[in-house]
């Protein structure tokens, strides 16, 4: 049925009030589909063009009650399809080559967010924000290959983000400053790889106000060539690969002035591979 156009039961409602289980794949000109009932737990649509990727999948076990979503548009948190029940037991959320996280909104039913991944989006920083203030459960974010990310704001209204523990950036080449993390108190895990531009004055001024991070790790940022001299005193991880020769070579030889930063505490484990 290449040419099905529309998926709708009488006044928008659904053929199958207890659907458990839809696949939908390859109907190219299919451009409205009616709302899932809350009964659903499984559901893939591929290639159509209301909505070109999407998966729901229950997180850890086929009896749970939350959610794994993956989507390549944010705009499907806004379109009607979704069950608000589905977005509001969504646990992890992975986005992939969105072109429409302008519409913020849609996050303000993810009540049970814990995980959220974004891969390939077009959205700048103040809009990352905007996406952000309504996750007030979120522990877990990767922004992955975002290239109009130039720093990391703290979502408007908010002194702290007190849920978030890992953040990670990867490939995110624009990326500059991350001067706000300080407001993270609760962060434990900090990654940033292959951001060129980030450098050391790129971290906060004052890294010890993230009196929770236990790890940092800084990957392939060439421009990276010295260490902060206020490290948390909470710090046990040091990862450093394919950071400035310099930096690299004062810490594997144990002497000079970056490895008097860090001489003073004893529990940080330093990975330099």
């Amino acid at each position: 049925m290449p040419n099905l156009l529309s998926w709708v039961g009488e006044n928008g409602a659904s053929f199958f009030p207890c659907l458990q289980k839809l696949k939908i794949l390859n109907f190219p000109k299919l451009i409205e589909v009616s709302l899932l009932p809350p009964t659903t737990k499984s559901v893939t649509v591929e290639r159509t063009q209301k909505i070109y990727d999407l998966k729901l999948t229950p997180y850890c076990s086929s009896k749970s009650r939350k959610f794994i979503l993956e989507i390549s548009s944010g705009r499907i948190l806004n379109e009607g399809f979704l069950h608000q029940k589905h977005l509001e037991a969504t646990e992890v959320l992975n986005i992939r080559g969105c072109w429409g996280l302008e519409h913020a909104g849609g996050f303000r039913l993810l009540s049970s967010l814990r995980k959220l991944r974004l891969s390939q989006c077009n959205m700048d920083g103040e809009q990352l924000s905007l996406c952000l203030q309504h996750l007030t459960g979120l522990a877990s974010l990767d922004i992955v290959y975002c290239q109009n990310i130039t720093s990391f704001l703290l979502p408007a209204g908010s002194r702290h983000f007190e849920t978030l523990q890992h953040l990670c950036f990867q490939d995110c080449q624009m990326l500059s400053s991350l001067a706000n993390l300080d407001s993270f108190v609760f962060l434990k895990s900090l990654i940033i790889e292959r951001c060129i531009r980030v450098k050391t004055e790129s971290l906060p001024a004052k890294l010890e106000g993230m009196r929770s991070l236990n790890k940092l790790s800084i990957l392939h940022c060439p421009g990276f060539q010295t260490l902060p001299s206020n490290i948390p005193l909470s710090l046990e991880f040091l990862h450093l690969t394919g950071c400035h020769p310099v930096l690299i070579q004062g810490l594997l030889e144990k002497q000079g002035p970056e490895w008097e930063k860090i001489a003073p505490f004893s529990q940080i484990k330093v990975i330099l591979k």
